[in-house]
């Protein structure tokens, strides 16, 4: 998936300071655009990044960030095949 944020920053390549290789530059995604990566509400990413139960996030002075592999990472730790496999994790201790 290819996200462009608001600001610009998208999955763009770049040089390195000794004019090596090009790395992949990473993305950050606003709050308004995580939450619609992991298809919920704005009001259920803050929630989340109150109680720590939702993914990593990043300050960036006032700014809160996510990034895009760390929302990937996370969605993926929360897979399960069945109803009863998520309750489980849910009820064990952390």
């Amino acid at each position: 998936m290819q996200f462009t944020n608001s600001t610009g920053i998208g999955n763009d390549e770049f040089a390195t300071a000794g004019g090596g290789a090009k790395t992949q530059a990473p993305t950050f995604l606003t709050e308004r655009e995580t939450a619609e990566f992991l298809r919920v509400s704005v009001r259920t990413v803050q929630r989340w990044r109150v109680t720590g139960a939702g993914p990593p996030f990043r300050a960036h002075g006032r700014r809160i960030l996510y990034a895009a592999s760390d929302l990937e990472n996370w969605s993926a730790s929360r897979t399960a095949r069945s109803t009863s496999e998520r309750d489980a994790a849910r009820a064990a201790p952390r």
